[in-house]
């Protein structure tokens, strides 16, 4: 501050401008109280210097800054002096010069910010008012002024008019800065002032008006008055150049200036009849006609938030009249409906994709008065979605349906239905007579709403059930008695036609189920029928289980835990995964607000009141039916257990627990028994009574536990598969879900065990498995006084070694399992036992085994354990590799195997120094089976060579690799550089822009991978890959090699070839290495059909538009590849033209690519060209020769075509083809492809 009051200071600008530039960092960083000794005299040299630098741009943004420090520090008490200084950078603020301008603007935005609250902010704000009355109405006063005004006049009025709406132009960009500062009663005149630009019809003025007053109302310390909102409202929203679509930005800015003016104007007043919401629906719902797609994107979120804040419960309670059945005509709710409907013309049909979601969430915020408020807008949703043709062809049907099902939810069944009648009686009388094509269209002419059933099912909410009671299920019955009728009458169709129909509406009833708002008063009235027809019909009684179980489950989670957000109870019976056809999936399960703790156990009251009669019921059809189809009776039987009375699930508990120790003393006796209830035989009837058994003992007291476990151990010996599974089935049942009895018989549960072990048969081992768990988990758990340490050690060990033998099974799922148990065991492990490290000594235990294959299992599971937790091993890691290292030196070839993928997991797992410190001892182990081909063990020691080399570098595998062994270091460093010239020549990499067309199977598998990161076969499998599981299975990268669109596998030469084309077949079908496609998976099934569509679609684009796209180089370059350079040009004589198909009588597939320039260009595949000759040796006899190519016609002198002496005139060629005359469309239209684009080009 010295320096600048020196007299020769300020007369070097450079010297100023340095000293001001360094007080600027300074001043903000000093106390008040120093800035305060001497404010007063700093802020009059900073005025002059601000004064005197006009034309020194540099030092005036720098004393600006030092001017703001200065005013911030500034003592509110003394505020008088420091005015001056303020009003100075105020004029600043709307300075010519834009940086100049940018700055002084935040510098009076922090200092306002900084007076806030105080008298002096007070007078500060009415300082930037009074600029502001003295700017902001210029332009209109200039403008009216000119108006009136003729030639010298009007030009010179028309300039000052420039200059004030300059300078208001200036003061708006100030404002949008420092308004939200200012004080609320000082910001809200001034706004006012600002709305007062929307009159004049000045494009810019508006525009920035727009985003002044935005950036306030959107600012938390906007508090405009509701005369002002009113005001704001009325003029944009009359203001044309507000609405101007070839400005987006604008449009854009006034539609949520309108959307926040709008939800403060309701916030603050607790009127609800504004003109102004109205005329916003009009004037915002024509914009999205916009060809504009940013303009319609946005008016669809700025209407949601104006539905959002407009459209209210209160409001449309106030409005709708009679009883809530009519709405008055003149009201702001009619004129938003009229208003929201005419998006549904024919105006508007391409943003029907944008105008369906609005239109959904418009009827959904009306709730059940829906249907009174906007009858029309929901009759022409189901107009559009009733006609199949036009879902196909709108892309909006997602979007449709949505819409039709929030109006179903909002307005409910009973409404909707009133509105929308079914009339499938009105429908199936018009099926009468017609034939099978015809009986889609003959339901719609009859005016039969059948599509809306599934409608319902997909969207019902919180339904009553007696209305299904009331309504649907008379017609149901109805619709029964009519198939009976017809078929009798030998009307097959319409039989067929009403049979199905029942079942629609049937199919409806776990939608109602679902948090139905009347289980405990409805219930009763239909539990007779649902029990009839679940015996009665077999084809109703997945529904009706479905139906039961939904009601049971809702009410038992809230009756548990309240009334939360949490997910379904989930059912744990074997078979309920099979439960596809009929599983309810109604996407709410958060639980609605009415339903407390109190209605849901009033509920579970009424529907176990019928226990008795259904659990009979229930039992005869679980009997009666085969195996594989009780997977529904067996889920309801769990359900219902859990809310039947103690007491009388205890006496059905005893009577099936009775009929299976007869089952099971007539197996023992060998006598026949004498009923076949069950199943036909023994096995199968003692596999039915155990899994009753399971199901009812849910929600048994503890007593009925040792029953269930004397009926399990004679199952664990049986020979028979499934009753050994169901056996070990009841068994982990109690060892999970009851820990205390496990505890308490833990050596006999041992012992038993240990007993049945040699006679477990593979398909039980993933049941076994989960006893394993649960006696882990108690052993760990267990006190001192019931096993002593050394006995719980050696239990331990034993079961940690049979988890490691599960990971040899071929049974992926117990596989899997094993390796979960292991992490899980080694993650849950005490730290007193050593944790991690702890258990993994358990399992290097397993190294020393009796048997190769208990060796090679636990390679692998300290192959898992080690990519698991890398960290926690770190110390012990290299210790662990030594000792698996040893294995290789036996003649095991499963050790073998297994301790090379034990080797691919260090090597990604270890860092750099282990690694290379074991370097030399991994090398001398693996080289001895580097020769030995058998089992690909030299493909797998190459393979995790290279890996070495992409960690530590070839040079320092060489230096470490054996003199004998180095010819293979030499081959791999040849193939890895043969790829990479092979993959940039052809351009076989992942470019910007190509399509992913990976299969099924491999996207599915790269998920889980990444998502697991532990993948068996990339370790352990047979595969031969060089790709680096650990690394691949973090990227997304990896594509099905053969399936690019713009390659063929044919097209690869060699091994390679086959390789690809074998990779590329297997991947259509969802194959993998190792893991077969599941031809039972719906799923699979429908994408295979799906995929082979989309291969075919992207074999077509590729043969037709292929040679117009370009690969594009990692380098950015485009690959631009001449093909037509290096193909043989084809010869043929007149009269081989006329069969250019055959080839000595065998038939020649070629694929004829399109011309390009006149040029025909022809390849074949079996290599024999089209005239049945070698393309060699394609001249006729003369020696003469027909060359069908453009070049013979190109000029080397200017462009174009030349004709030249003695040729023809320049001409597309296209070969005969057979197939043209094939009496197939598709092959005549095969032999034609691309015939369309030579006769263009030939024109």
């Amino acid at each position: 501050m010295s320096s600048l009051e020196r007299p020769g200071t300020l007369e070097s600008p450079l010297v100023a401008s340095a000293i001001c530039s360094f007080l600027s960092f300074v001043l903000p960083r000093c106390a008040s109280s120093v800035l305060h000794l001497r404010m007063n005299e700093s802020l009059m040299m900073f005025n002059s210097i601000l004064e005197n630098s006009e034309q020194n741009h540099s030092l005036q943004k720098s004393a600006i800054l030092c001017l703001g420090g200065l005013l911030k520090a500034a003592d509110p008490d003394e505020w008088t002096n420091a005015a001056l200084s303020f009003h100075h950078l105020l004029v600043l603020g709307i300075d010519g010069k834009p940086k100049v301008r940018r700055r002084a603007s935040s510098s009076l935005a922090e200092v306002l910010l900084a007076l806030r609250g105080t008298e002096s902010g007070d007078s500060a704000s009415e300082v930037v008012f009074k600029v502001c009355c003295s700017i902001l109405p210029a332009p209109a006063t200039a403008i009216a002024a000119a108006s009136e005004l003729r030639k010298k006049k009007f030009e010179v009025a028309k300039a000052e008019a420039e200059r004030a709406t300059e300078r208001a132009l200036h003061l708006i960009g100030l404002l949008k800065t420092v308004l939200p500062t200012l004080a609320s009663s000082w910001s809200s005149r001034i706004c006012e002032l600002i709305v007062g630009f929307y009159p004049l019809g000045q494009p810019l003025l508006t525009k920035h008006a727009t985003d002044t007053l935005s950036a306030f109302l959107r600012s938390t310390d906007s508090s405009l008055s509701e005369e002002v909102l009113v005001l704001l409202l009325e003029r944009i929203l009359k203001c044309q150049e507000a609405w101007d679509v070839q400005d987006a930005d604008n449009v854009l800015a006034a539609v949520f200036l309108v959307a926040e003016a709008l939800k403060q104007l309701l916030a603050r007043s607790s009127k609800q009849e504004y003109p102004q919401v109205a005329t916003a629906y009009q004037v915002l719902v024509p914009l999205m006609a916009s060809e504009k797609e940013g303009v319609v994107l946005g008016v669809a979120e700025g209407l949601r938030q104006i539905i959002q804040h407009t459209v209210t419960e209160s409001m449309v309670a106030k409005q709708v009249s009679n009883g809530g059945k009519s709405l008055p005509k003149k009201s702001t709710l009619r004129a938003i409906t009229v208003s929201m409907e005419s998006l549904l013309g024919l105006r508007y049909r391409t943003v029907w994709i944008h105008a369906f979601p609005l239109l959904g969430f418009f009827l959904e915020k009306m709730g059940n008065a829906c249907t009174v408020v906007a009858p029309s807008i929901i009759m022409q949703l189901a107009d559009i979605y009733a006609v199949p043709e036009e879902r196909e062809i709108l892309e909006c049907a997602s979007q449709l349906e949505d819409a039709l099902g929030k109006a179903v939810r909002a307005g409910g069944p009973e409404n909707i239905n009133a509105l929308l009648p079914l009339n499938l009686i009105g429908a199936l009388d018009a099926v009468s007579g017609k034939r099978g094509a015809d009986v889609a269209a003959a339901i719609e002419a009859g005016g039969g709403r059948a599509w809306l059933l599934e409608v319902y099912k997909k969207h019902i909410q919180c339904a009553s059930l007696a209305f299904f009671a009331k309504e649907w299920l008379p017609l149901a019955n109805a619709l029964e008695k009519r198939s009976a009728v017809a078929k009798s009458a030998g009307r097959a169709l319409e039989a067929k036609v009403a049979i199905g129909l029942e079942t629609q509406i049937w199919a409806v009833l776990p939608a109602f189920c679902h948090w139905t708002s009347d289980t405990s008063t409805s219930f009763p009235g239909i539990a007779k029928e649902l029990g009839s027809r679940m015996q009665s019909r077999p084809d109703l009684r997945g529904i009706i289980c479905a139906a039961l179980r939904q009601l049971v489950n809702d009410n038992i989670q809230v009756s548990k835990t309240g009334n939360s957000t949490k997910p379904a109870m989930e059912d744990e019976g074997e078979e309920v995964a099979q439960i596809l056809v009929h599983t309810f999936e109604s996407g709410f399960d958060e639980v609605p607000e009415f339903y407390t703790s109190d209605l849901a156990q009033r509920n579970l009251d009424a529907i176990s009141s019928y226990s008795k009669n259904f659990l009979p019921v229930l039992f005869n059809l679980y009997i009666a039916l085969p195996p594989d189809k009780r997977g529904d009776i067996h889920a309801t039987i769990r359900s219902f257990s859990r809310v039947t009375d103690k007491k009388l699930l205890g006496t059905f508990f005893r009577t099936v627990m009775k009929k299976l120790v007869l089952a099971a003393a007539g197996d023992t006796d060998g006598n026949e028994p004498a009923s076949t209830e069950g199943g036909a035989t023994v096995a199968e009837r003692r596999c039915t009574f155990m899994e009753l058994a399971l199901a009812l003992a849910g929600d048994l007291d503890e007593g009925t536990v040792p029953v269930l476990y004397k009926a399990c151990k004679p199952a664990l010996m049986e020979p028979e598969v499934k009753v050994q599974k169901k056996g070990y089935k009841l068994l982990a049942y109690l060892c999970t879900e009851y820990p205390n009895f496990c505890k308490e018989n833990i050596i006999d549960i041992l012992q038993m065990m240990e007993a049945a072990l040699p006679l477990c048969n593979p398909a039980s081992k993933l049941n076994r498995l989960h006893c394993i768990e649960g006696l882990l988990v108690a052993i760990v758990d267990l006190a001192g006084d019931t096993l002593a340490p050394a006995e719980k050690a050696q239990a331990m060990t034993v079961l940690v070694g049979e988890i490691c033998l599960c990971t040899k099974e071929v049974n992926a799922k117990t596989r899997s399992l094993a390796y979960e148990l292991l992490v899980q065991l080694a993650d849950g492990f005490p730290q007193e036992n050593g944790g991690v490290c702890g258990f993994v000594n358990i399992v290097v235990g397993g190294l020393v085994g009796g048997t190769p294959h208990m060796q090679s299992a636990a390679v692998m599971a300290l192959a898992r354990l080690l990519f698991e937790f890398p960290d926690e091993l770190e110390e012990t890691a290299p210790e662990i590799l030594a000792t698996v290292l040893t294995l290789l030196r036996g003649r095991s070839r499963e050790i073998v195997k297994s301790v090379l993928g034990f080797v691919k997991v260090a090597i990604g797992k270890l860092g750099i120094e282990e690694l290379r410190a074991n370097l030399q001892s991994i090398l001398e182990s693996l080289l001895l089976w580097g020769n030995d081909s058998k089992n690909r063990f030299k493909l797998k020691v190459k393979v995790i060579l290279e890996r070495i080399s992409r960690k530590l570098g070839f040079e320092e595998l060489e230096a470490a690799m054996p003199h004998e062994h180095r010819k293979l270091l030499t081959n791999i460093r040849r193939t890895n550089a043969r790829k990479e010239r092979r993959k940039h020549e052809d351009g076989d990499y992942l470019s910007e822009g190509d399509v992913d067309v990976r299969s099924f199977a491999t996207r599915t598998s790269a998920r889980s991978k990444a998502q697991s990161g532990w993948a068996h076969t990339d370790f352990f499998g047979d595969g031969d890959s060089d790709d680096d599981p650990i690394h691949v299975s973090n990227r997304r990268q990896t594509r099905s090699v053969g399936a690019r669109t713009n390659k063929a596998p044919g097209s690869l030469p060699g091994a390679a070839s086959r390789k690809r084309a074998r990779q590329g077949i297997g991947a259509d079908f969802g194959e993998e290495e190792g893991d077969p496609m599941d031809l039972l998976d719906h799923g699979m099934a429908r994408h295979v059909l799906k995929s082979g569509a989309k291969r075919a679609a992207l074999e077509q684009a590729g043969n037709e538009e292929g040679d117009r796209e370009f690969k594009v180089a990692p380098d950015g370059r485009l690959v631009i590849k001449r093909e037509w350079e290096h193909e043989v040009r084809f010869a043929e004589d007149d009269e081989e033209n006329n069969d250019a198909r055959s080839a000595g009588g065998r038939s020649s597939r070629s694929k004829y690519a399109r011309t390009e320039g006149g040029r025909s260009r022809m390849t074949s595949k079996t290599g024999v060209s089209s005239g049945g000759r070698s393309a060699r040796s394609q001249k006729s006899a003369g020696g003469k020769s027909v060359v069908h190519e453009a070049d013979r016609y190109r000029s080397k002198k200017s462009k174009g075509d030349v004709k030249g002496a003695k040729k023809f005139e320049p001409y597309a060629y296209w070969p005969m083809d057979r197939r043209m005359m094939n009496r197939r469309p598709s092959k005549r239209r095969e032999a034609k492809q691309g015939l369309q684009r030579v006769l263009h080009q030939g024109d």
